[in-house]
């Protein structure tokens, strides 16, 4: 799994593998539930049929040459590296694929693409909704960041109905060519500031639209990989290559806390709704010993695949340190959470936290009861 969010209202999940999109209902997790959103039908596809067609519908030499029937494409036709809900439109996702194509989506239209806008010559990396939901901030591989308006796609009955697929496209309005490898934006909760993560472990915190720099954080010693701003705006959580999960003021953006517990880079970390707890992920967790004959449930009944999180004996050999949680205001371990394989993406909606990882096993949410 390479990406997963929930919704504003925390209603829905949305998750993407290397080929799918999909999104769950928390409440009914069998995937009978799920929607699967897929680009628009094709009739460029290959398909070659199991039965001969009618002697009409072949060539002289036999072969078959009728035009096959419209068939659904993927997601993306590369993998899908970002999702981000719009913050004002529970329904409109947006979807950062590897073929360098940005998507709009309303999840819950019966033809759910809404647009679609080309990223140009480099694969799409980071995504980023501004608060008000009316642009995009797009990263690309090359180290490209692309301000897109999607005022054109997303008004009309798009917004007020639901009814995807009728909108304007998407345009890109303006290009800034970054001097590091930019690997996250997120952007302050007034829209002022946006907020870049670069591969020499600084966190730069920049006007918008200027992207002029303010402030320059040295949040980490290698790359920083991941960023959230608490939701009541008064920490700045970072995850870095270094293995280290560290908190800033945003008052002072001065170091509050360090927290070394993941043995990886940390590449995902998210908030609690109230914004009391950070929660961070690493895909290299620190190996966690289960004598034979102990089920090694995970904490909350998550984690293995038997029944309340129960490991087989091969798994109890994959069981790590995949989650860390710590206390904002006094900078201390909570709880650290056993998971099948180190977790690459998480998020913390209203129902727990949503993680997924190579050997997690699809989608799965833990409840802390915090």
């Amino acid at each position: 799994m390479r990406a997963l969010a929930w919704s504003p209202l925390g209603t829905l999940i949305a998750a993407a593998d290397a080929r799918t999109l999909r999104i769950w209902n928390p409440e009914r997790p069998s995937v009978k539930h799920s929607t699967e959103l897929k680009l628009p039908a094709s009739t460029t596809t290959i398909v070659t049929p199991t039965a001969p067609l009618p002697q009409s519908q072949q060539t002289q030499g036999g072969r078959n040459n009728a035009r096959p029937p419209p068939t659904p494409q993927p997601t993306h036709l590369a993998s899908t590296e970002r999702l981000a809900w719009n913050p004002t439109q529970e329904a409109h996702l947006a979807s950062l694929g590897g073929d360098r194509t940005l998507r709009l989506w309303d999840v819950r239209a019966r033809q759910p693409l809404i647009s679609e806008c080309k990223l140009g010559s480099s694969e799409g990396f980071s995504l980023a909704w501004t608060p008000d939901g009316r642009e995009i901030l797009a990263g690309r591989k090359d180290d490209v960041l692309l301000r897109v308006d999607i005022a054109a796609s997303s008004n009309g009955a798009n917004v007020s109905g639901g009814g995807g697929g009728g909108g304007g496209e998407m345009r890109i309005i303006q290009e800034y060519a970054q001097p590091l490898q930019t690997n996250q934006c997120i952007f302050s909760h007034t829209g002022a500031e946006a907020l870049l993560s670069t591969g020499e472990g600084h966190v730069k915190i920049c006007t918008w639209p200027s992207l002029s720099t303010i402030h320059v954080l040295p949040a980490h010693t290698s790359s920083t990989l991941s960023l959230a701003l608490s939701p009541t705006g008064r920490f700045l959580a970072t995850g870095g290559s270094d293995a280290l999960l560290t908190l800033w003021s945003t008052r002072d953006f001065t170091c509050t806390a360090t927290n070394t517990s993941l043995a990886g880079p940390v590449r995902s970390v998210s908030w609690s709704p109230e914004g009391a707890y950070v929660a961070a992920g690493s895909e290299e967790g620190t190996p966690i010993p289960i004598p034979k004959g102990a089920d090694g449930g995970g904490a909350g009944g998550v984690g293995g695949s038997g029944p309340g999180g129960a490991y087989t004996e091969k798994e109890k050999e994959k069981v790590v340190v995949g989650i860390v949680v710590v206390h904002a205001e006094s900078g201390e371990e909570v709880c650290t959470v056993p998971t099948l394989g180190g977790v690459g993406v998480l998020d913390w909606g209203r129902h727990g936290i949503a993680y997924a990882g190579v050997d997690v096993g699809g989608v799965r949410v833990l409840g802390l009861g915090l």
